[in-house]
Order: structure tokens, then sequence, then C-alpha cells
């Protein structure tokens, strides 16, 4: 790649990382991060427009945006093929940028993004990182442009809880901690493979010789479980479960288009608020339109304890996600993906709903 050459270098981001060395965001008004992002905006086009005129890639339509990041379509020159590209142009991003490609280094699973390496767009100001690109972009985009539902069917919901949890039990067995799995951080390719994406919070915990932990306080506002949010200590053992009460926020919003424990839009940059909520407040599902095993199965990811908290073994052996099975056999029937995901989000594999229904 000449100039651009990936880099392959690490460095002892996750001490650090671990110590609470990392700045946390700075608050900021409202007009004051618009004002700023238009900037890098900008910028970001600017440094671009001049990359693609001699650079090995060629950068397409952005397809993503955040506050420290944004993504771009890429198309490699020689061979044709299209990748994507996360932009960092932040220091506080670009740790975790190098976060990001320490621990992705180590994974390989159908569930989990491929990640090619990291390259400078700009020598000290703007870093790139090379990722897989999926058709249809992350869960939340699939839902609002694609599938243009508020809501999703328990069909759709079990067949995609599955392949996450497959992520996850992957996860656990390489000993990393996803700790900001939402559904912006979740892709679907054009397969309706899912993906797990963005470990530039992750944790690998594989060397960590102490029982217990207490994490930095990051991830995202509602997605983020108790212990974390009130600072407890963890057991090393207990990490995973971060994820799978993340999880159950995930599919709580995607079934009934709010959030549990009477959270709402105002509290979301208020932790503590968010927090007192969670204790204070007992998961109420009052609609019939979802089976009770998915009830219970969301009911048992939200638990406040995280000691009872059901672990990712239990979670792949609940009954509800054992129906997956069927999902994936019918699959196998159909060799067009659309007509499999009309199925899916219509509830009309009768396979899977007398499934549910021998289970009352």
């Amino acid at each position: 790649m000449g100039k651009n050459k990936i880099v392959d270098k690490s460095q002892d981001f996750c001490s650090r990382w671990r110590k609470g060395k990392i700045s946390k965001n700075s608050r900021k008004t409202k007009s004051e991060t618009i004002n700023e992002n238009s900037i890098k905006s900008v910028k970001i086009e600017n440094f671009i427009k001049a990359f693609n005129e001699k650079g090995d890639f060629f950068f397409q339509e952005c397809i993503g945006s955040g506050s420290e990041s944004c993504v771009y379509k890429i198309l490699l020159k020689k061979s044709n093929k299209i990748i994507a590209g996360k932009i960092i142009n932040n220091q506080d991003g670009r740790a975790k940028n190098i976060n990001e490609i320490i621990i992705s280094k180590l994974l390989k699973h159908q569930n989990i993004i491929d990640c090619y390496g990291c390259f400078k767009l700009k020598e000290n100001e703007l870093d790139c990182l090379l990722i897989e690109c999926s058709k249809y972009g992350d869960l939340r985009n699939f839902q609002n442009n694609i599938l243009k539902r508020n809501i999703l069917s328990e069909t759709f919901l079990c067949f995609i809880t599955f392949q996450i949890l497959e992520g996850l039990k992957y996860l656990e067995t390489c000993k990393i901690a996803n700790l900001d799995l939402k559904p912006q951080n979740i892709i679907i390719d054009e397969y309706l493979n899912v993906k797990l994406i963005d470990f530039s919070i992750s944790i690998d915990y594989s060397k960590i010789t102490s029982k217990k932990i207490v994490l930095p306080f990051k991830g995202t506002n509602f997605y983020m479980a108790p212990e974390v949010l009130s600072s407890k200590k963890i057991e090393i053992k207990d990490l995973g479960k971060i994820d799978l009460y993340s999880l159950g926020v995930i599919l709580y919003n995607l079934a009934f288009s709010s959030y549990p424990f009477d959270l709402n839009r105002e509290d979301s940059n208020d932790y503590k608020g968010i927090l007192n909520k969670i204790m204070s407040n007992e998961i109420e599902i009052k609609d019939n339109s979802f089976s009770p095993q998915f009830i219970d199965f969301i009911k048992k990811l939200l638990e406040k304890d995280i000691s009872k908290r059901i672990n990712i073994s239990q979670a792949l052996n609940h009954y509800w996600v054992k129906g997956a099975k069927i999902l994936y056999e019918e699959k196998e029937k159909l060799y067009n993906a659309g007509s499999f995901l009309s199925l899916l989000i219509t509830d009309q594999i009768k396979e899977f709903n007398d499934y549910l229904f021998r289970l009352n």
C-alpha cells in the first residue's frame, strides 16, 4: 500500500484504560457539539478529497457517523473490493481506535466483524480503521430504513438473538467483554448474518490476575448495566453478563419501541437518574403480542443483580432461543435471503409459531 501502509503496531492501551488514565469526554453544550462536528466534517472531507487523488483507496459516501468518528464506504482500487473506513479525529477516539485494533486482531468468528488494520489518512491528525462493509448497515438502520418498522417481529428477534449470543459466546472464550453492545454496534450483511462491531472500549481480561474489577464509567447510557453505572466491583467470571444485560435492553427496545424500567429520552444524560430508575422500578410488560417465553428471556437478561443474571450458556439453552434452530432449518430451504426475511418479519414461519405454542 506504499505510503498508506496499514499500522500493525499496538500500544498498552488496555492497562491504561483499566486504570482510568484515558480521559472521559468533556461535557459540552449541544451547540458547541454541533459546531465542532461541522468543523471536523469539513476537515475530513478536505483530507479525503486530497487522499483520493493519490491513495490506493477511494473514499465514497459516508454511511454512518458518531461523536468521535464517521464511517465511509471505501473502494480498494486494485481489487475493486468494497470495505468500510472508520475515521477517528480526536485523542480519545484515537486511543480507543488502538484498543479496537488490539482486540480485533485476536478475533475471528462468523458473528464478529472482520478488521483489516489501520492507516493514517493524514500524519498525526486522522486515523482510519479498515473494517468489513455490510450491505444493510447496523441494526438500527436496518430497522428504520430497510424494514421501516417501529417494532420487530418475535421471529426476527429470535433469529438475530441466536447470532448475537453466538458472537458473545466466542468473546467469552477469548476472555473479551464488549461493554458497548447496542443496535448501532450490530450489523447485518446481505445473507442476514449478524455481526458484532466496535471494540473500542472492550476489555481483554485474560491477563487480569485479580478476582474482581471495577470497570471505568464507559458505555452508552440506557444500555449500561447497573453494576457499571454504580461502579460496583464485578467478579471477572461475571464480566460477560454485562453484555447480556445490554442485549436485554436491545430486545426490549426493538420489541416495544421503548426502554425498560420507565427510562425515556429525558433521562439520557442523567446517569444517576438512570441508575435510580433501574433500581427502583420493576419490568412490566403488558403487551400480549409476544410469547411468555420471550418475556421470560428478556426478564432473565435484565436481572439487576449480576450474580443472579443469566449467563451465556444458560441464555443459549433458554427454550425461546432454542427455537432459532427451526428458523435456520427454514433458511436452508430457501435460497433467496429476501424471501426468508419476509417470512421472518411477518411471523410467518409456522413451525416456529407451533413450537412456541407447544411451550405454553
